[in-house]
């Protein structure tokens, strides 16, 4: 039977642009295979999917804030997507496709669907961060599991930290509810949805966070950053040739309070003497500024931007904190939420930025913690060797031959764990 059913992968990511565009990047990889692709997503992703050449639905509205409670986040984004998620089920099982289904999250109406069809599903991890471990947990659990109560702390409260979501009375309320409709039983926890994941894919390398000992088997593939298309603005460009190479400044496309943080942005460079560039959709320009050394923008490939800056200070995301680290430049992170506080704490281990936090966070900080990362030539010299692992390991083609591997025609084995992309790294942390 499955010999005659086209094979048909469904990459399925809520979010913001960074949880969305390593999906469309792998989709476009497989499409240009000749596998059936469609990616199912917010509407912020559909102009990108077009010029990708990749089949897209749009299954709830773009999340413009990802600092919300959880109530919030699952009335407003993700129960939301669930009746258009399965909807695209049953048009696509109705054409005799055979589907795969590629998603991020438990919690994802993909993973029922998986469930009440019988599908194979393969998890993607975006950070380390999202990866439940109590041998390693992540920052800043981690502080506390290695202190003086770190056992009790381990044994007793990370149990239940993890556990405050999977549980979470409200989620599960919901989610039964759609359980029952398509008749499945009613669950007690998120985590009863982990035993349809039949693969895993990291999409960081081994030298951003090796494997914990209690980590589900899962391929390492390195960052998935696809290749920037386009050009820069003139009006950015003719600056960056009088003055140099600038700050950048972003907190993320899904942090709408950004008073405070551009406050100390400008304050940074007039300490420093450096042009600026403030990425936010959520912050206007002053005409004087435009008119000085500071430019304003909602969106930037940061891909085709920081080759010609000097540093990068953000929130914390992921993708963003790869791109800094593909273009050989350090930076400053600030932390608020989710797995930010995880990455800022490796990109200072790994040598090659600082962690400002919210709480502390000022021009003055800010100033002082560029200073020593800009002048040093030991971090310069960090940075040139994890921008060129980066450029030796193309983690989107990886992805897609795991993928291809593991699911592919005639293929049900397992692929067993592999690093790559990886020589060197051990002289960057040294």
């Amino acid at each position: 039977m499955r010999g005659t059913r086209k094979l048909k992968f469904i990459l399925s990511s809520l979010g913001t642009q960074g949880d969305l565009l390593p999906m469309l990047s792998v989709a476009q990889e497989l499409a240009q295979r000749g596998h059936g692709c469609h990616v199912l997503g917010n509407s912020s992703a559909q102009a990108r999917a077009a010029e990708l050449g990749v089949e897209f639905t749009s299954v709830c509205a773009p999340q413009t804030n990802n600092v919300v409670t959880t109530e919030e986040n699952f009335d407003e984004y993700v129960f939301p997507s669930y009746l258009p998620t399965f909807r695209v089920f049953e048009r696509e099982l109705s054409q005799g496709h055979q589907l795969v289904v590629v998603n991020r999250s438990r919690h994802s109406a993909t993973t029922l669907m998986c469930e009440l069809h019988r599908l194979p599903l393969c998890r993607v991890y975006l950070a380390p961060a999202q990866v439940r471990s109590f041998a390693a947990p992540p920052w800043p659990w981690q502080d506390r599991a290695q202190g003086r109560l770190g056992t009790a702390f381990k044994r007793y409260c990370l149990p239940r930290i993890y556990a405050r979501f999977d549980e979470h009375p409200y989620v599960l309320r919901q989610l039964n509810a759609h359980r029952e409709a398509l008749g499945l039983r009613r669950i007690r926890s998120l985590e009863e949805h982990e035993q349809w994941t039949q693969h895993q894919l990291g999409f960081f390398p081994e030298w951003y966070a090796s494997p914990a000992s209690d980590w589900p088997r899962m391929d390492l593939v390195g960052f998935p950053l696809p290749p920037a298309v386009g050009t820069l603005p003139a009006e950015l460009t003719r600056p960056l040739q009088r003055r140099g190479r600038p700050l950048v400044f972003t907190p993320g496309t899904g942090v709408p309070d950004v008073a405070r943080f551009f406050a100390a942005a400008r304050r940074c460079c007039e300490l420093l003497g450096r042009p600026g560039v403030f990425l936010s959709p959520h912050h206007s320009a002053a005409s004087s500024e435009v008119a000085g050394e500071i430019l304003h923008y909602a969106f930037l490939e940061l891909g085709l931007l920081l080759g010609s800056a000097s540093l990068l200070v953000h929130h914390g995301g992921i993708g963003t904190a790869a791109r800094a680290l593909e273009a050989g430049i350090p930076q400053i992170v600030c932390p608020q939420a989710h797995d930010q506080p995880d990455n800022a704490r490796r990109v200072s281990e790994l040598g090659v930025g600082a962690v400002v936090e919210r709480s502390q966070l000022s021009g003055e900080a800010l100033a002082r913690a560029a200073a020593p990362l800009l002048q040093s030539q030991d971090v310069a010299n960090r940075l040139a060797v994890l921008s060129s692992s980066i450029a030796q390991t193309p983690a989107v083609k990886y992805a897609a031959d795991r993928l291809e591997q593991r699911f592919g025609e005639g293929s049900r084995q397992p692929v067993a764990w592999t690093s790559r992309g990886h020589d060197n790294i051990a002289d960057a942390r040294n």
